[in-house]
């Protein structure tokens, strides 16, 4: 009886260790030749069509690029997930986890709930709002200033501010949420969210040429603030990297990563890593969405869009600027790591002493 009930237990754990590794979605269509990475490794072979999406995985479209993404029931939640150009994202969708998310960092995606169940929610997380739906179509826009504006094709959306406020957008009412504060409703004519957004795009580009000052300001010192918490939370995760080396091979050799022999060990590395992760995910959804904001700014000040503003003492727009272009491919490294711990932690999630 006891040796039936250990295979049982045994069986069980093989499932949900094939569930946590196996893919969350395929590619359906495809423009252009974006960008992605995979366990903080880009993908060199690049994006085709079919190709299977997982946990975590990381996209960068730009101006002519585009990619189609539809959901499988190892997500959790069915959605078609549209990258729409020059966007920038990662799908923190796994069957085993709480709460299904896109984490828009910048530009926009469109969302196209095509699960029946009424409890069926993918939510899209930005610096400034959540937008969550069941049964809506809807898009959800980042802009350079910070700005997010959602408007929806079909059904409502509930857009939720970070300081607890609630809207709700539909077919003839967008929400926009904006950097000092502004948080409100807007008319606009159904079947034409493509033309309202494009409008509110040009008026932000517009305000942002008038005065750039205060936004490279805000940037800049937010990004000064966060980036060294980052650092040294980073630098604290990677005190263990006997663990996640061990983790990120396993992962690169399609291995069970519930197979350990050593039930308790495994756990008790788990909650090590977990522990030390906190912090640095926590620092990482503060940078993630200042650092690619910040590249459209260095853009505008390398072209002299407005004057070379200070933006910290004794220190310009483009010599801030030029500074983060220096650090850029550690920084960006740093941030795929990160990401890579919290999968490599997710696919360890069941792991239980016996």
């Amino acid at each position: 009886m006891k040796r039936s009930i250990l295979l049982t237990i045994a069986l069980f754990g093989c499932a949900l260790s094939a569930t946590a590794i196996e893919p969350i979605g395929h590619v359906v269509y495809l423009s252009g030749d974006p960008h992605a990475v995979r366990s903080a490794r880009p993908l060199w072979l690049g994006i085709g069509l079919g190709m299977p999406v997982h946990h975590m995985d990381f996209f960068h479209t730009a101006t002519d690029e585009l990619i189609e993404i539809e959901t499988i029931d190892a997500a959790g939640v069915l959605a078609a997930i549209r990258v729409q150009p020059e966007s920038v994202l990662y799908l923190a969708i796994a069957e085993l986890q709480p709460v299904q998310e896109i984490r828009l960092l910048s530009g926009s995606v469109t969302v196209a709930m095509r699960d029946p169940r009424p409890d069926a929610v993918l939510s899209v997380v930005t610096e400034r709002v959540t937008v969550d739906s069941a049964g809506a179509e809807y898009d959800v826009t980042v802009a350079v200033d910070g700005s997010v504006l959602v408007t929806v094709r079909r059904g409502t959306a509930r857009v939720t501010h970070r300081d607890g406020r609630r809207l709700f957008a539909d077919a003839e009412r967008a929400v926009e949420a904006r950097p000092d504060g502004v948080f409100r409703t807007a008319p606009m004519q159904a079947d034409r969210g493509e033309r309202f957004r494009a409008v509110w795009l040009n008026q932000v580009d517009a305000r942002l040429r008038v005065d750039p000052g205060p936004v490279y300001r805000r940037v800049a010192e937010a990004y000064r603030a966060v980036a060294e918490r980052f650092h040294e939370s980073y630098r604290e995760l990677l005190s263990r990297r006997d663990i996640l080396d061990r983790w990120m091979e396993t992962d690169r050799q399609a291995r069970d990563p519930l197979a350990s022999a050593d039930r308790q060990g495994a756990s008790a590395e788990r909650a090590l890593i977990a522990e030390l992760l906190e912090p640095a995910e926590t620092d990482l959804r503060e940078l993630e969405a200042l650092w690619y904001r910040i590249w459209y700014l260095a853009r505008l000040s390398s072209a002299g869009v407005g004057p070379d503003i200070q933006v910290a003492p004794r220190l310009t727009a483009n010599e801030f600027f030029t500074e983060r272009a220096a650090e850029a491919r550690v920084m960006e490294d740093q941030m795929h790591t990160v990401r890579s711990v919290i999968r490599l932690l997710a696919q360890r999630a069941e792991i239980r002493t016996e």
